[in-house]
């Protein structure tokens, strides 16, 4: 696995521009979640391989949980649209 830290962004992206943040939401880790966008200031928002954000990954996979915290309290975008043209809602 290969991993390139941006700064400047505070972005840690790994396999095919996913962030640490798309790997919690697929993880259901919502305390990793919580310290990516809090302390980290991960972007709730970034499109990684296929323009796919964490959000379309949490509702890919059926995790209410995680479509909540993203939605509810971080603000995730539910208009940003993937590569196939397709919101995460």
């Amino acid at each position: 696995m290969v991993i390139r830290e941006y700064m400047a962004g505070r972005v840690v992206l790994y396999n095919n521009e996913w962030t640490l943040l798309h790997e919690a939401a697929k993880l259901r880790d919502l305390k990793l979640i919580e310290i990516l966008i809090m302390d980290l200031k991960a972007n709730v928002n970034h499109q990684g391989y296929n323009k796919i954000t964490p959000l379309h990954i949490a509702v890919e996979n059926n995790l209410p949980e995680v479509v909540k915290i993203l939605c509810a309290t971080f603000g995730a975008d539910i208009e940003i649209k993937d590569q196939q043209n397709r919101t995460a809602l």
